[in-house]
C-alpha cells in the first residue's frame, strides 16, 4: 500500500530548508522556507510537503482522558506547496506559511476545545507521510526543525487545565466548544475504543477479528433504537455517557421525532438558547436606500421610512454589491434585506430549493437554475461541456492554482449551460475504501481536500456562479446511505471531516453548501454540526441545502426538523405546512423560532445570490447581482457577471460572450453611472406622477 503524498518522477530532486521563522505564539503565522534543486536528468515538477510531529502525553492530567492523553496521529501535513518547472540543476525556493492555531488538536474528552500542547514540536519536510523515521534509516525525511512550546495553549476563555486560555482560534467567530457529544458517545461500542495510539498493536488485532462478508453482530442501544423510533411531537430524555474534563461524565438532553435534536416547538435549543421566548422576526418591510449617501461606516443610507425629499429608491438585490455581512452594520442591512420579503417567500424558498433556487419578487431576485457537477458543468445536459479529471486525479496534483483554473473553466460553461449554481466541488473525505463516490472526493486528509476543493470553489465563484460544495458530511457509501446513523468522535470530525469545509469557508468563501443523506449520529441534520459548529463558531453566512431529499409528514426527513438548523430542501415542494407534515408536528410558524429560522434561510439564500464571491483572477471583487438567472416567463437564461470575467447571455439558440479584460473596470464604471441616471430619471418621472395624482400613486407605493 502507498502512503499518503507518495508519488513518483521522472526525474530526482532534492529539498533543505533554508529558513524559518517558527515562533509558535497563539493567533500567530509561522512560516518554513524549502530550496528544491532539480538533481536529475530530465525537467519537471515537484510538491513539498511539509508535516508536523507534536507532543503527546505531555499532561496526560489536563489533556484527554485521564491518565491516557489526548490521542493525535504521529505527523500531519500542514503545509504543502508545488514548484514551477525546474530544468536539470535548477532550483527554487517555496516558503510554505501556517497559522499557531491550526496545528492544534481538538481535546473532546478533557478540555473540550482545541488545545495545543506544550512540549517539542518537529517540523519534517517529508517525501510522505511515512517518511519520519530516524535520521539515518530508509524512511528519514527530507530535512527537519524543531521548537519548543514552553506552555499549552487552551483555546477557550477560561477553566482548570494546566496551560494559557488564549480565547477563540484566530479564524473562529467564538471559541470552539463540545457539541457533539452524543455522537461522540455513539453506539455504545465506540466511546472508550479499541484503537489507541498508547496500545496501537492491540487495537489493530480487535479490528482484524471481524471481516468484510460477516453478519451484523451489534445493534444500536436501546436508548438510541428508541429516539430514533419517536414520532410527531413525543420527546425523549436522552442519558449517555463521554468523558469531560478527562473522567467519564453522564449528560442528558431533549431528542424529538426521529432523533432530530429540534423541532420548532421545542423550548430550548442544543446550546441553551431561550427559544420559547424568542421575538417574532418582521416580515413585508419596506425600506428605502438614500441615493448619493452613506452611513458612518460607508455603506448605503437605509431608512425606515419613506424620504419626503431627494433621491431614494426601495431596497433591493441590486443595492447590495459590496455590503459585508460579517459586520454588524452589513448584517444589519442584510437583515433588513430579508424583512422585506414575505413569510410565503421564505417557506417556498425553504422547500423548494431543488434544481433551483426560486425567485424572490419582493427584494428583486431572480430565479437560477441550479445542476449537478462535480466531474462535468451541467451534468451532461448542456452539449460540448467538459468531463473534467476525478477529484482524486486533481488533488494528485498537489497544485492549487491548477484546480482554481478548473474552476473557472467550470464556471464559464455553467454559464454558457445557464446554469446559476453548481452542485460542486465535492470533498467528503475518502473515509472508506467502500466509499461509493469517492472519485469525486479529493482525498483522505483534510487540509490537502480543503485547499485544493477551496481553490475549485473560489474559481467557480469567480465567474459569478454560486457553488454548493458537497456532501456534508461524513458520507461513508452510497448504498442505502438515506437515514443511515454515522458516528464518529468529534475530535475526528473537526479535524478530518469537516476541515475541507471549514477551509472552503473561512479561507475560501464558499457560499452554499449541499448536506448528506446520512443522519450524524441520530439526526438527519445534527444540530452542533450544522449550526453551532458552521454558523456560530465559523461564521459561515451561506446558503445550506439537502442532498436530494425531503419527505412531507411524520418522517425523519421532514422539511421542519431541517427549518431548525437553518437548511433548505434539495427538492421541488416539500414544504414545513404540507398538510401532512402540520398535522404531525403542528404549525410551525405559530413558533418565533421557527419563523427566526425561515428569517435566517431567506438572508442566507440571498447573500448568496448577490454577496460577495471572492475575487476574479485580476484581483476584483465579485460582489451583487451576478452569475446566471432564470426568466420563468420566457424560458431563457441570461448572465450578468459584473466586475467579474464574462457577460453571457443564453437565449434560445444563441449564445454570446466576453467582455475584453482590460475594459473591465471601465464597463463597471460606466454601467454604474447609467444606471444611477436611470434611477434618477425614474424618480422624477414618479414624483411628477404623484404630484399629478397623489391618491393613485399612493396605493402603488403600498
Amino acid at each position: 500500500q502507498y502512503p499518503f503524498g507518495y508519488g513518483l518522477s521522472y526525474t530526482t530532486f532534492t529539498q533543505e530548508i533554508t529558513a524559518s521563522d517558527i515562533t509558535l505564539t497563539a493567533h500567530g503565522e509561522n512560516s518554513v522556507t524549502v530550496k528544491v534543486t532539480n538533481s536529475g536528468s530530465v525537467a519537471g515538477k515537484d510538491v513539498v510537503q511539509l508535516y508536523m510531529e507534536a507532543p503527546w502525553q505531555s499532561d496526560t492530567d489536563s489533556f484527554g482522558i485521564k491518565g491516557v492523553g489526548l490521542e493525535k496521529s504521529k505527523v500531519v501535513l500542514v503545509a504543502f506547496g508545488k514548484t514551477d518547472k525546474l530544468g536539470t540543476g535548477e532550483s527554487q525556493e517555496l516558503t510554505l506559511k501556517f497559522d499557531t492555531d491550526d496545528l492544534a488538536s481538538y481535546d473532546v474528552f478533557g478540555q473540550g476545545c482545541y488545545v495545543l500542547e506544550k512540549g517539542d514540536y518537529k517540523f519534517n519536510v517529508q517525501a510522505d507521510a511515512h517518511h519520519w523515521g530516524d535520521a539515518d534509516s530508509d524512511h528519514a525525511p527530507e530535512d527537519s526543525v524543531t521548537v519548543t512550546l514552553d506552555t499549552s495553549y487552551i483555546y477557550k476563555e477560561s477553566g482548570s487545565g494546566d496551560g494559557e486560555y488564549a480565547g477563540a482560534r484566530g479564524s473562529d467567530k467564538i471559541a470552539a466548544e463540545n457539541c457533539m457529544d452524543d455522537v461522540t458517545a455513539g453506539d455504545g461500542c465506540m466511546l472508550d475504543g479499541y484503537l489507541s495510539r498508547a496500545d496501537f498493536t492491540s487495537g489493530m488485532k480487535t479490528i482484524m477479528e471481524h471481516t468484510s462478508d460477516e453478519e451484523a453482530n451489534e445493534v444500536l442501544d436501546s436508548d438510541i433504537e428508541a429516539c430514533i423510533n419517536l414520532s410527531g411531537t413525543d420527546t425523549y430524555d436522552y442519558t449517555y455517557e463521554t468523558y469531560r474534563d478527562g473522567v467519564k461524565t453522564s449528560f442528558t438532553e431533549t431528542i424529538y421525532a426521529h432523533g432530530a435534536n429540534m423541532m420548532p416547538y421545542g423550548d430550548k435549543t442544543p446550546d441553551g438558547i431561550d427559544a420559547a421566548g424568542m421575538d417574532f422576526p418582521k416580515w413585508e418591510q419596506t425600506y428605502y436606500v438614500v441615493e448619493g449617501e452613506t452611513d458612518s461606516d460607508g455603506l448605503p443610507k437605509i431608512v425606515d421610512t419613506e424620504p419626503s425629499s431627494g433621491s431614494y429608491h426601495k431596497l433591493s438585490c441590486s443595492d447590495m454589491t459590496d455590503v459585508p455581512i460579517d459586520t454588524d452594520a452589513g448584517l444589519a442591512i442584510w437583515d433588513k434585506l430579508a424583512e422585506e420579503t414575505t413569510i410565503a417567500e421564505a417557506i417556498e424558498i425553504q422547500g423548494n430549493s431543488g434544481w433551483n433556487v426560486s425567485a424572490v419578487s419582493s427584494v428583486g431576485k431572480e430565479a437560477q437554475k441550479c445542476q449537478d457537477g462535480p466531474g462535468e458543468s451541467a451534468n451532461g445536459t448542456f452539449a460540448g461541456n467538459t468531463w473534467f479529471p476525478c477529484a482524486v486525479t486533481i488533488a494528485a496534483t498537489w497544485n492549487t492554482k491548477l484546480a482554481r483554473s478548473e474552476g473557472v473553466a467550470y464556471g464559464h460553461q455553467a454559464i454558457l449551460a445557464g446554469v446559476g449554481g453548481a452542485y460542486a466541488p465535492a470533498m467528503n473525505m475518502h473515509r472508506s475504501p467502500f466509499g461509493g463516490r469517492n472519485f469525486e472526493y479529493y482525498s483522505e486528509d483534510g487540509l490537502l481536500a480543503g485547499q485544493i476543493g477551496g481553490s475549485a470553489a473560489a474559481g467557480i465563484q469567480s465567474t459569478g456562479v454560486n457553488v454548493f460544495i458537497k456532501h456534508c458530511s461524513l458520507n461513508d457509501g452510497d448504498t442505502n446511505r438515506g437515514g443511515n446513523t454515522t458516528w464518529a468522535s468529534e475530535q475526528a470530525i473537526r479535524e478530518i471531516y469537516m476541515r475541507p469545509y471549514e477551509i472552503s469557508c473561512k479561507d475560501y468563501v464558499a457560499n452554499g453548501i449541499m448536506g448528506s443523506l446520512n443522519r450524524i449520529g441520530m439526526s438527519w441534520f445534527h444540530y452542533g454540526m450544522y449550526t453551532v459548529m458552521m454558523r456560530n463558531e465559523w461564521g459561515w453566512q451561506g446558503y445550506l441545502i439537502t442532498d436530494g431529499d425531503g419527505t412531507d409528514g411524520d418522517t425523519y426527513n421532514n422539511p421542519q426538523a431541517l427549518l431548525c438548523i437553518g437548511g433548505s430542501i434539495l427538492n421541488r415542494g416539500c414544504y414545513i405546512n404540507a398538510a401532512s407534515t402540520e398535522a404531525a408536528f403542528g404549525v410551525a410558524t405559530d413558533y418565533a423560532y421557527a419563523q427566526q429560522c425561515l428569517h435566517d434561510i431567506m438572508r442566507y439564500c440571498l447573500y448568496q445570490y448577490c454577496g460577495s464571491k471572492g475575487v476574479d483572477e485580476e484581483g476584483n471583487v465579485v460582489s451583487g447581482v451576478v452569475g446566471v438567472t432564470s426568466s420563468s416567463s420566457s424560458g431563457s437564461s441570461t448572465g450578468l457577471i459584473v466586475g467579474g470575467v464574462a457577460v453571457v447571455a443564453v437565449a434560445a439558440v444563441a449564445a454570446v460572450f466576453g467582455v475584453n479584460a482590460s475594459k473591465k473596470k471601465k464597463a463597471k464604471e460606466e454601467a454604474e453611472k447609467a444606471a444611477k441616471k436611470k434611477a434618477a430619471a425614474k424618480k422624477k418621472a414618479a414624483a411628477q406622477k404623484k404630484k399629478a395624482a397623489p391618491k393613485a400613486d399612493d396605493a402603488e407605493q403600498k
